[in-house]
C-alpha cells in the first residue's frame, strides 16, 4: 500500500515494541510461579507482549497510511475530554478514601450523566445496577478483595 510513513507512526510502533518487550520480560519473571504452562499470571503478560510487538512492527514499519487532514475539536468536545480526566482523577481519590464500591458507584453516576445525558434517576439506577453486578461477580463469586477505603479502615469497618 503506497502512502506516507509519519514520524508519529514510527514512534508509536517503537513504543508498542518496547512495551511488548517489557510485558514479555515481566511474564518471564512470573513464569516460575505458574500452575501449568497455560495457567497463571504469566499468560496474559505473554499474550499482551506478543500482540504489542506484532502490532508495533505493523504500525511502525509495515503499514503506510495516506496523509490525513486533522480538524480541531469543538469546544464542547474538549470540555468533555478534560472533564473525563478530572472525573477519573476524582475516582482515584474517592476510591482511596471510601473504597471501590462507593467510588465505582459515584464514577458510574457521573459518567452516565456526562456522556449519557440521562435523568438523575436513570443515572442513579444504572450506576447501582452496574455496581451491584460488579460486586456480585467479583467480590461475592470470585472473592476478589477490593479496597474498602482509608476512612472505613480507620473506623475499623
Amino acid at each position: 500500500m503506497k502512502g506516507h510513513k509519519a514520524l508519529g507512526d514510527r514512534i508509536a510502533g517503537g513504543v508498542g515494541i518496547v512495551c511488548g518487550a517489557v510485558s514479555l520480560w515481566q511474564g518471564a519473571d512470573l513464569y516460575p510461579y505458574r500452575q501449568s504452562p497455560l495457567m497463571g499470571d504469566h499468560v496474559m503478560l505473554f499474550f499482551l507482549g506478543a500482540m504489542l510487538i506484532v502490532l508495533g512492527i505493523l504500525v511502525g514499519f509495515v503499514f503506510h497510511y495516506p496523509p490525513v487532514k486533522v480538524s480541531q475539536a469543538d469546544r464542547k468536545t474538549k470540555f468533555t475530554v478534560n472533564l473525563t480526566f478530572l472525573i477519573l482523577f476524582a475516582f482515584l481519590i474517592v476510591t482511596w478514601l471510601l473504597g471501590y464500591v462507593i467510588g465505582n458507584l459515584l464514577l458510574l453516576f457521573v459518567l452516565f450523566r456526562v456522556y449519557g445525558s440521562y435523568s438523575w434517576i436513570k443515572c442513579g439506577l444504572f450506576s447501582v445496577l452496574v455496581t451491584a453486578l460488579i460486586y456480585f461477580l467479583f467480590i461475592y463469586l470470585v472473592k476478589t478483595p477490593f479496597s474498602s477505603g482509608l476512612v472505613f479502615e480507620l473506623l475499623g469497618m
